[in-house]
């Protein structure tokens, strides 16, 4: 049972960081097109180049380190729960189930 809750919470996490990522990879592509139309209007088609190139690049930037947080994450569960915590939980439910079955057989 809290094995079941833990992996819940996990899989909600990634769920979460996932909807990040793809709000982000949407912001990133929306504010490049806006930015590089923008610079290209003012200054010209090669500033507008220079700035798409330039936008561009950063992106990659920012998905390298996401990439990289998720490869870690993954490789190092221990960063996400330490086994104490998986532990704690279990004594804590055993301890729960134990006092609902006391309080049952009392009711008898």
């Amino acid at each position: 049972m809290p094995g079941e809750i833990v992996l819940a919470s996990l899989d909600g996490f990634n769920k979460v960081c996932d909807a990040v990522e793809v709000a982000g990879k949407n912001v990133m592509s929306t504010s490049s097109v806006v930015t590089t139309g923008l610079v290209s209007h003012r200054y010209g088609d090669d500033a507008g180049k220079v700035t798409n190139e330039g936008l561009d690049a950063a992106g990659h930037v920012i998905g390298t380190a996401w990439a990289v947080f998720k490869i870690r994450k993954a490789l190092n569960p221990k960063s996400v729960i330490k086994p104490t915590s998986l532990v704690k939980a279990a004594a804590r439910a055993n301890a729960t189930e134990m006092k609902g079955n006391k309080n049952i057989k009392g009711k008898r």
